[in-house]
Protein backbone atom coordinates (compact mmCIF):
# COMPACT_ATOMS: atom_id res chain seq x y z
CA UNK A 1 0.00 0.00 0.00
CA UNK A 2 0.77 3.75 -0.98
CA UNK A 3 1.16 5.84 1.92
CA UNK A 4 -1.18 9.40 1.24
CA UNK A 5 -0.31 12.21 -0.30
CA UNK A 6 0.79 15.18 1.71
CA UNK A 7 -1.58 17.66 1.14
CA UNK A 8 0.31 20.48 -1.04
CA UNK A 9 -2.49 22.77 -1.58
CA UNK A 10 -3.31 21.11 -5.25
CA UNK A 11 -5.12 17.75 -3.76
CA UNK A 12 -8.82 18.99 -4.25
CA UNK A 13 -11.51 16.85 -2.69
CA UNK A 14 -11.98 14.36 -5.59
CA UNK A 15 -8.15 13.49 -5.37
CA UNK A 16 -8.65 13.05 -1.60
CA UNK A 17 -11.82 10.39 -2.16
CA UNK A 18 -9.84 8.65 -5.44
CA UNK A 19 -6.93 8.25 -2.47
CA UNK A 20 -9.27 6.86 0.14
CA UNK A 21 -11.29 4.91 -2.91
CA UNK A 22 -7.69 3.47 -3.69
CA UNK A 23 -7.04 2.65 0.01
CA UNK A 24 -10.50 0.75 0.36
CA UNK A 25 -11.50 3.29 2.80
CA UNK A 26 -15.23 4.33 1.99
CA UNK A 27 -16.62 7.44 3.04
CA UNK A 28 -20.75 8.14 3.62
CA UNK A 29 -23.28 11.10 4.39
CA UNK A 30 -24.88 10.90 7.84
CA UNK A 31 -26.58 14.15 8.71
CA UNK A 32 -23.43 16.65 9.34
CA UNK A 33 -21.22 13.97 9.40
CA UNK A 34 -18.59 11.47 7.67
CA UNK A 35 -18.66 7.53 8.23
CA UNK A 36 -15.99 5.65 6.97
CA UNK A 37 -15.41 1.88 6.54
CA UNK A 38 -12.00 0.14 6.05
CA UNK A 39 -10.81 -3.25 4.95
CA UNK A 40 -9.12 -4.93 7.97
CA UNK A 41 -5.54 -3.65 8.08
CA UNK A 42 -6.13 -0.23 6.85
CA UNK A 43 -6.05 2.61 9.16
CA UNK A 44 -8.12 6.17 8.57
CA UNK A 45 -4.95 8.43 10.49
CA UNK A 46 -2.82 8.88 7.90
CA UNK A 47 -5.76 10.97 5.81
CA UNK A 48 -7.61 12.39 9.54
CA UNK A 49 -6.31 15.76 8.72
CA UNK A 50 -6.99 16.08 4.61
CA UNK A 51 -10.32 15.27 6.03
CA UNK A 52 -10.80 17.18 8.34
CA UNK A 53 -9.41 20.00 5.92
CA UNK A 54 -12.07 19.69 3.69
CA UNK A 55 -15.64 18.22 5.24
CA UNK A 56 -17.68 20.44 3.74
CA UNK A 57 -16.36 19.40 0.41
CA UNK A 58 -16.07 15.92 0.91
CA UNK A 59 -19.37 15.75 2.23
CA UNK A 60 -20.86 17.66 -1.12
CA UNK A 61 -18.84 14.83 -3.05
CA UNK A 62 -20.09 11.81 -1.24
CA UNK A 63 -23.85 13.41 -1.05
CA UNK A 64 -23.55 13.74 -4.77
CA UNK A 65 -21.44 10.00 -5.26
CA UNK A 66 -24.78 8.60 -3.11
CA UNK A 67 -27.45 10.10 -5.13
CA UNK A 68 -25.86 9.23 -8.30
CA UNK A 69 -25.93 5.56 -7.47
CA UNK A 70 -29.20 5.98 -6.53
CA UNK A 71 -29.93 7.42 -10.19
CA UNK A 72 -28.37 4.41 -11.82
CA UNK A 73 -29.70 1.85 -9.65
CA UNK A 74 -33.57 3.39 -10.43
CA UNK A 75 -32.90 3.38 -14.14
CA UNK A 76 -31.83 -0.33 -14.15
CA UNK A 77 -34.41 -1.52 -11.58
CA UNK A 78 -36.72 0.87 -14.68
CA UNK A 79 -35.36 -0.94 -17.25
CA UNK A 80 -36.13 -4.71 -15.89
CA UNK A 81 -39.40 -3.47 -14.73
CA UNK A 82 -39.83 -2.49 -18.64
CA UNK A 83 -38.79 -5.29 -20.03
CA UNK A 84 -40.27 -7.84 -17.82
CA UNK A 85 -44.03 -6.74 -17.49
CA UNK A 86 -45.34 -10.38 -17.45
CA UNK A 87 -43.07 -11.99 -14.71
CA UNK A 88 -44.67 -13.00 -11.56
CA UNK A 89 -41.85 -10.68 -10.14
CA UNK A 90 -42.89 -7.88 -10.75
CA UNK A 91 -45.56 -6.70 -8.55
CA UNK A 92 -42.83 -7.42 -5.91
CA UNK A 93 -40.10 -6.06 -7.53
CA UNK A 94 -41.76 -2.77 -8.55
CA UNK A 95 -43.26 -2.02 -4.81
CA UNK A 96 -39.60 -2.13 -3.83
CA UNK A 97 -38.60 -0.06 -6.63
CA UNK A 98 -41.30 2.53 -5.85
CA UNK A 99 -40.13 2.45 -2.41
CA UNK A 100 -36.39 3.27 -3.50
CA UNK A 101 -37.93 6.15 -5.42
CA UNK A 102 -39.21 7.60 -2.49
CA UNK A 103 -36.36 7.14 -0.45
CA UNK A 104 -34.38 8.80 -3.19
CA UNK A 105 -36.85 11.94 -3.84
CA UNK A 106 -36.44 12.51 0.12
CA UNK A 107 -33.14 12.45 -0.74
CA UNK A 108 -33.25 14.85 -3.17
CA UNK A 109 -35.17 17.44 -1.43
CA UNK A 110 -33.09 16.82 1.50
CA UNK A 111 -29.89 17.89 -0.49
CA UNK A 112 -31.71 20.98 -2.53
CA UNK A 113 -32.48 22.44 0.92
CA UNK A 114 -28.78 22.37 1.62
CA UNK A 115 -28.52 23.85 -2.24
CA UNK A 116 -26.63 21.21 -3.27
CA UNK A 117 -28.42 20.21 -6.61
CA UNK A 118 -27.35 16.96 -7.66
CA UNK A 119 -28.45 17.44 -11.40
CA UNK A 120 -26.25 20.90 -11.45
CA UNK A 121 -22.78 19.40 -9.58
CA UNK A 122 -20.81 22.54 -9.03
CA UNK A 123 -23.01 25.13 -10.97
CA UNK A 124 -23.88 28.19 -9.54
CA UNK A 125 -27.23 29.41 -9.44
CA UNK A 126 -28.00 33.09 -10.20
CA UNK A 127 -29.80 34.57 -7.06
CA UNK A 128 -30.94 37.54 -8.52
CA UNK A 129 -34.94 38.77 -8.52
CA UNK A 130 -36.83 37.51 -11.16
CA UNK A 131 -40.08 38.57 -13.28
CA UNK A 132 -43.15 36.19 -13.18
CA UNK A 133 -44.02 34.36 -16.17
CA UNK A 134 -47.11 36.18 -17.40
CA UNK A 135 -49.62 33.10 -19.19
CA UNK A 136 -50.72 33.53 -22.48
CA UNK A 137 -54.19 36.12 -22.67
CA UNK A 138 -55.68 32.80 -23.91
CA UNK A 139 -54.94 30.68 -20.91
CA UNK A 140 -57.97 29.99 -18.84
CA UNK A 141 -56.08 28.57 -15.95
CA UNK A 142 -57.27 24.97 -16.56
CA UNK A 143 -55.37 22.21 -17.01
CA UNK A 144 -55.79 20.08 -19.77
CA UNK A 145 -58.08 17.04 -19.32
CA UNK A 146 -56.55 13.37 -18.05
CA UNK A 147 -53.49 15.49 -16.74
CA UNK A 148 -52.96 12.57 -13.49
CA UNK A 149 -51.43 15.19 -11.21
CA UNK A 150 -53.93 15.80 -8.34
CA UNK A 151 -52.16 17.80 -6.38
CA UNK A 152 -51.43 20.81 -9.45
CA UNK A 153 -55.20 21.36 -8.91
CA UNK A 154 -54.30 22.99 -5.69
CA UNK A 155 -51.48 24.69 -6.86
CA UNK A 156 -52.55 25.26 -10.87
CA UNK A 157 -56.44 25.19 -10.38
CA UNK A 158 -58.87 22.73 -10.96
CA UNK A 159 -58.36 20.74 -14.52
CA UNK A 160 -61.73 19.65 -16.60
CA UNK A 161 -62.52 16.69 -14.44
CA UNK A 162 -62.31 18.57 -11.43
CA UNK A 163 -64.17 21.29 -12.51
CA UNK A 164 -67.24 18.63 -13.66
CA UNK A 165 -66.65 16.60 -10.27
CA UNK A 166 -65.25 13.95 -11.37
CA UNK A 167 -62.39 12.56 -9.82
CA UNK A 168 -58.74 12.78 -10.65
CA UNK A 169 -58.18 9.65 -13.29
CA UNK A 170 -54.99 8.29 -10.48
CA UNK A 171 -57.64 8.68 -8.23
CA UNK A 172 -59.73 6.12 -9.54
CA UNK A 173 -59.10 2.52 -8.46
Amino acid sequence: MSAPRVADGLNDEMELLSDLDAAGISLAADGEALRFRTPPGVSIGPYVDRITANKSALLAAVRQRELDADVALLERGWAWLSAHRDDPRHETFEARWIERLRRYERSYAEAVSRELDPTLSGARADRRPIEATVPPSHRDGALPGECGWPKTCGVLGPCPRSLASRPCRLDVP
